[in-house]
């Protein structure tokens, strides 16, 4: 099964580096290590990433498991004080 990122990316028919550019990153070295899996997005760049795909690639799904536990608190706070 293809990575989220991956998924997303090839339906929009962009390349790594394509993918990447219009993130704002250098090169698509990072999108690489996302969907390969050897590394997890940064959850900054977690955040960038879902609002880029307008919601098809979640955060919570691309980020570090601590990132994943502080994202999951945060939207369950978020939906306490609204």
């Amino acid at each position: 099964m293809a990575h989220p990122l991956a998924q997303y990316r090839e339906s929009k028919g962009l390349s790594q580096d394509e993918a990447a550019l219009e993130l704002g990153l250098s090169s698509g070295t990072s999108i690489s290590n996302i969907e390969t899996g050897s590394r997890d997005s940064p959850i900054r760049l977690g955040l960038q990433i879902q609002v880029w795909s307008k919601g098809e690639v979640q955060a919570v799904d691309i980020v570090s498991p601590e990132d994943r536990q502080l994202l999951i608190e945060y939207a369950a706070f978020a939906k306490v004080a609204a």
